[in-house]
């Protein structure tokens, strides 16, 4: 990594030496006020959700949802009620599974959880999709 090896005074490699040297050009020659736009870390305009972390982050977190779908009792859609029903708190969970993928979605991302049964569909199909 760039920084690790800027700390531990050794030589960058080419390719990342190249790029922060580029970026740091442009901050401090005025053409970007924004040093993380100009290394390439911040999405753009309206793509919060595209940033490599935050995409890394809401990965965490559907993991964890279509962990909790999984261990909810019925069928798809009575699954999604569950799950929805359980992280909302309306819902007392009694098997240990759904109460630790609650307890860890709800520490861990509690802003940022589904609100309805579609929207745990959703996360379920999209993981679906991947695999």
């Amino acid at each position: 990594m760039t920084v690790d090896a800027m700390n531990a005074g050794v030589p960058v490699p080419a390719d990342a030496a190249g790029i922060v040297g580029a970026a740091l050009r442009k901050y401090l020659e005025g053409g970007g006020n924004d040093i993380t736009r100009n290394l390439g870390l911040r999405a753009g305009r309206g793509g919060r959700h595209r940033s490599p972390l935050a995409a890394e982050r809401r990965d965490q977190r559907d993991e964890l949802i279509l962990a909790l779908f999984k261990a909810a009792p019925g069928r798809k859609s009575e699954k999604a009620k569950v799950a929805v029903a359980a992280l909302a708190g309306a819902a007392i969970v009694t098997d240990a599974d759904m109460a630790q993928f609650r307890d860890r979605l709800t520490r861990e991302f509690s802003g940022d959880l589904p609100t309805s049964d579609r929207q745990i569909l959703r996360i379920v199909g999209r993981a679906s999709d991947a695999q």
